[in-house]
């Protein structure tokens, strides 16, 4: 897509590449699961993306998951999404992927119409997508997820809010709403830099966000964290705990980013020099945190709780023994007044606004 930042090449140029390059992986599952820190922990849920994972071939995904499988303690209940893209995610690699044990595949459709695709360079047209849709509903995996794109350039009111009623209208478990963040030196950065499109304004995306909540809820979808929405009993595992400040996520591949007993870490972006630290029996790690202290972890605490809507203020202090109060006192008022936040006895709720600004 012309908006995308992830890791990515034409792997149809790459094969030898790309089999060394799952080779790597799977040998980075195992020395993980060698630690005895991970051997003590249960894995709930197992995500591969962002970016599409479906590039692989069906060999390539299943003999990862047995990876996993093998070299981690999994829950019997365990969540595996695989995000995918209708391209190079068809009728048999999705039932294969159902057979490893995959229940939740997710799809960046970012938009249903045909002129809001062509200007996000997306490629496959509406008609196409709603195919690959009904197809991948017949697999029965739990959950079939989409994510719909709001704040495009050309992109008006009437346009998103065709998408939302479209997307509402057809057999899929869970909705994400993201803005568009134009990211420089992307094909489309360069292609709004030429005076290709004129791009919405701050109040045109604010009251898409707001249409995209009320109409959603409307329509029987609940908020999961602020950009995740999902039908009755279809929550996912896998966003909860990775926005649960107290959660391990184990983070494998190329430019992947993880949190391990209190560290933050990043690997190389440079897939050639993944391959060749593992290779060398090292983990492929570019930056890693210092450990975080009790006070650290009570602020990314606070701030991953409002990922989710609200502080609860009670439950709050019982997880850091330490007041939010501590830790915020003068940015609450701040916020408060500034109507970002609400404030009552029990919790410290975003407002509209405050849910729009969250990831600021």
């Amino acid at each position: 897509c012309d908006f995308c930042i992830y890791n990515r090449m034409l792997t149809r140029n790459h094969k030898k590449l790309m089999q060394q390059y799952t080779q790597a992986l799977i040998k980075e599952i195992r020395m993980y699961s060698q630690s005895a820190y991970i051997k003590g922990k249960k894995i709930r849920a197992i995500y591969f993306g962002g970016g599409t994972p479906s590039a692989l071939d069906s060999d390539q995904l299943c003999n990862i998951i047995s990876a996993c499988k093998e070299a981690f303690s999994i829950e019997n209940d365990v969540e595996i999404t695989v995000e995918s893209n209708p391209l190079n995610a068809g009728y048999e690699k999705l039932c294969q992927l159902k057979a490893m044990g995959v229940n939740r595949i997710s799809a960046g459709i970012q938009s249903f119409l045909d002129k809001s695709r062509k200007d996000l360079g997306v490629a496959l047209s509406q008609a196409e997508v709603l195919r690959w849709i009904e197809m991948a509903n017949t697999c029965k995996f739990d959950v079939l997820a989409i994510d719909l794109m709001y704040g495009c350039p050309g992109q008006t009111i009437k346009d998103w809010e065709e998408d939302l009623k479209i997307a509402t209208q057809l057999p899929v478990q869970h909705i994400s709403i993201y803005e568009l963040y134009v990211i420089l030196n992307t094909k489309l950065s360069r292609r709004i830099q030429a005076g290709s499109f004129t791009e919405c304004t701050d109040e045109q995306r604010f009251r898409m966000f707001g249409i995209a909540a009320e109409y959603l809820s409307k329509k029987g979808f609940q908020r999961q964290i602020v950009p995740e929405f999902h039908r009755e009993n279809h929550s996912s595992t896998y966003w909860d705990l990775a926005f649960d400040a107290w959660t391990d996520s184990i983070a494998v591949g190329v430019s992947s980013y993880g949190f391990i007993n209190g560290r933050s870490y990043q690997n190389v972006s440079n897939i050639n020099e993944y391959i060749q630290s593992i290779h060398n029996e090292r983990l492929p790690i570019h930056l890693v945190s210092k450990q975080a202290n009790a006070r650290e972890m009570a602020e990314r605490d606070a701030v991953f709780s409002l990922r989710h809507g609200r502080i609860d203020k009670q439950a709050f202090y019982f997880r850091n023994r330490l007041s939010v109060y501590e830790l915020f006192d003068e940015i609450i008022k701040k916020q408060v007044v500034s109507g970002i936040l609400l404030e009552d006895q029990q919790y410290l709720t975003l407002s509209l606004l405050g849910l729009y600004l969250q990831e600021d």
